[in-house]
């Protein structure tokens, strides 16, 4: 009803504004302990970094760099810490030991909220809402003069006509939970919808966590290309066990049981012939990969 409608919305607003304030408190207790704000990420550095759940260590002695412009891509089986090392990097999770350094400064010495900020994120577990394409792309930050980054960002992931061809605007509800007639995405118009968030953000880091699993080769090959154009000057990180993800690599990182046993790019790695050569030739085999 229109009155149930209205309380939630009052809810809503006065959620927002408790947790603004919550924010607001954190950042100067923060500021009052010496605690830094984070303007940009140039580089992030592990210094032996070891991680560990209920005495099964999953992150081993990592001691590896990523730079601004180049595109790393972490790859392995499924298990093997990809997700892990990430969520690290982003302070999700802490290390059981050794330090993680942002342009050479330990990660605790920056406030947490600015420090994420400087990530955008799509984990393979992403969320649609049932808000409008245009609030589901910016995550509910959505103003009208934002219109732009959103198309831009919705044409750079290829959901963009299938957007304004059959829902006619960037307005139209996703999901059924608070209209009937709100939209179902299939699972890879899902993805792309997600894809686009990266790409409408500003941020110094892209990470992604397998990307382009429920995508057609065809708009995988799009995807990396629009995802090559939009990495330049900024740091990106591909969390993949699949082969289209790592040949345009500048850097890849192959994990095994939390260890990185190898580390170049493709043709460097594929020249070695070690366990990467096998492993990719193992998957080319299957799907009649060159």
């Amino acid at each position: 009803s229109i009155q149930e409608f209205t309380e939630l919305d009052k809810k809503y607003k006065e959620s927002k504004v408790s947790y603004a304030r919550i924010k607001e408190l954190l950042n100067k207790k923060e500021q009052e302990n010496g605690i830094q704000y984070c303007p940009k990420v140039n580089s992030i550095a592990c210094d032996r970094v070891f991680y560990k759940v209920n005495n099964q260590m999953i992150i081993q002695n990592f001691s590896y760099k990523f730079k601004r412009g180049n595109i790393y891509c972490i790859w392995g089986e499924n298990g093997s810490g990809k997700t892990t090392l990430v969520k690290l990097l982003m302070r999700l999770y802490l290390p059981e030991s050794g330090k993680i350094y942002f342009d050479g400064i330990p990660e605790e010495k920056y406030s947490l909220n600015s420090l994420q900020s400087r990530f955008g994120v799509i984990f393979q577990d992403f969320q649609l809402y049932s808000l409008s394409v245009a609030e589901n792309v910016m995550m509910g930050n959505y103003r009208s003069e934002d219109k732009s980054i959103v198309d831009t960002a919705l044409k750079k992931s290829g959901i963009y006509n299938r957007i304004y061809k059959e829902l006619n605007n960037i307005n139209a509800c996703l999901l059924k939970e608070y209209d009937d007639n709100g939209i179902i995405f299939s699972g890879g118009q899902a993805q792309k919808l997600a894809v686009s968030r990266v790409f409408a953000k500003d941020c110094g880091v892209i990470i992604m966590d397998e990307p382009t699993a429920s995508l057609d080769p065809k708009s995988e090959e799009e995807m990396f290309q629009n995802l090559n154009k939009a990495a330049l000057g900024k740091t990106v990180i591909l969390i993949s066990h699949r082969l289209s993800s790592v040949k345009n690599a500048d850097y890849i990182y192959f994990l095994e049981n939390g260890r990185i046993v190898e580390c170049g790019n493709h043709q460097q790695l594929m020249t070695n012939k070690g366990e990467y050569y096998k492993m990719f030739s193992l998957q080319a085999s299957m799907y009649g990969v060159n």
